[in-house]
């Protein structure tokens, strides 16, 4: 339905509009419900979720460990001179009216 909004011959009319606005709040809301049910299914029947309260864990005063980082430090180094050298090149390209001036 909202694909073909654009070919439409006029959206102008304060009832298409509403219409249209009704249908993404709608349909955000029960793609968001949806989606969550079907998580907690599944995680019910993988035996992922308990019946204990979960703040009660927190409040016995066992200590938290670290959370581990996920790139070792030279990794994150290259990828942020790797995302640094692309950008300024990106933008030197742009500047200077190359062939590779557009992003994939």
């Amino acid at each position: 339905g909202l694909t073909m909004l654009p070919l439409a011959p006029s959206v102008g009319s304060s009832i298409e509009i509403f219409k249209t606005l009704g249908v993404v709040i709608v349909g955000f809301f029960y793609s968001l419900f949806t989606v969550t049910f079907a998580v907690l299914g599944v995680r019910k029947f993988l035996g992922s979720v308990s019946e204990d309260d979960p703040t009660e864990d927190a409040s016995s005063g066992a200590t938290a460990t670290a959370a581990t980082k996920p790139y070792s430090a030279e990794a994150l180094d290259f990828l942020v001179k790797g995302t640094v050298f692309s950008a300024a090149l990106s933008i030197a390209a742009t500047k200077t009216d190359q062939s590779f001036q557009k992003p994939l």
